[in-house]
């Protein structure tokens, strides 16, 4: 049964603390995925960084309304959610999954149990908030031995990105490379140091997410050939051609400070 949590903000803050004391309205009515329930390439990259194994236990934080949830249970996977947003949490919930309401800042304050997942997944998460390394570091207890997180970062280096602050213009868009949600900014250059004080990048792991199709000028006609020319590009120059990063981290050993993400 998905489970309901307290609602007060925990020690974490986000863009919605800062402004308003609270990080609970902005995300509570924004909804991630609505009607989406195809399964696409971020789904199927990420589950490919998983442990090896059947039947594992894994979390993802920020599930939206439960689209890799869906596609880990399809694998065979014991899949788990927390999503702050309220619509989502409902529609995931709707769609059977177990998913409790709650912030991704302070997963220990929702029961959760030391030593229970294999992985924890956070795909579009982490760029929302002000500190992601303490929020991997209070999460790492969670984890099994040898246990790994799982995350998709946006890249704000991609052509896409340059391009627009190129022209003068800084979007404040409700999704995407420029949702205003946004506190922090990721590159190719650095994704290692954002997380170094509380876990290792497994450059190996590195996958890369293209750039979407241009759907401008007719173009649309030609999208398959864009996309596997924009999947090429996303291989063969990461920074500048990759939309997103998928990776894998390995949690520092138990004691480690979490200290200030990187400029």
């Amino acid at each position: 049964m998905p489970q309901e949590i307290s609602r007060q903000p925990s020690g974490g803050t986000n863009a919605a603390a800062l402004l308003a004391g609270s990080n609970e309205g902005w995300y509570r009515e924004k909804m991630y995925g609505e009607g989406v329930t195809h399964v696409g390439r971020k789904e199927r990259l990420a589950a490919g960084l998983l442990p090896a194994g059947e039947k594992l236990r894994v979390l993802d934080v920020g599930c939206g309304v439960g689209r890799f949830l869906t596609y880990l249970t399809e694998l065979g996977h014991e899949a788990t959610g927390v999503e702050i947003s309220e619509a989502s949490w409902r529609e995931a919930t709707g769609r059977g999954h177990r998913v409790m309401q709650g912030s991704a800042e302070d997963l220990r304050a929702q029961g959760l149990k030391d030593g229970t997942f294999d992985a924890i997944s956070f795909l579009d998460v982490l760029e929302h908030l002000f500190n992601p390394a303490a929020t991997l570091a209070r999460a790492a207890p969670l984890l099994v031995p040898g246990g790994v997180f799982i995350v998709c970062v946006p890249n704000v280096g991609s052509i896409l990105g340059r391009l627009t602050l190129l022209g003068g213009r800084f979007p404040l868009d409700d999704h995407g490379l420029f949702d205003h949600g946004h506190l922090r900014w990721f590159t190719r250059e650095n994704l290692a140091k954002h997380f170094s004080a509380a876990a290792v990048l497994d450059e190996a792991s590195l996958r890369c997410v293209p750039l979407e199709p241009c759907q401008r000028w007719r173009l649309w006609r030609l999208g398959k050939l864009q996309e596997r020319v924009l999947g090429f590009l996303a291989r063969v120059w990461p920074s500048l051609w990759a939309h997103e990063f998928i990776f894998r981290l390995t949690p520092l050993p138990p004691g480690s400070q979490p200290n200030a993400p990187a400029a």
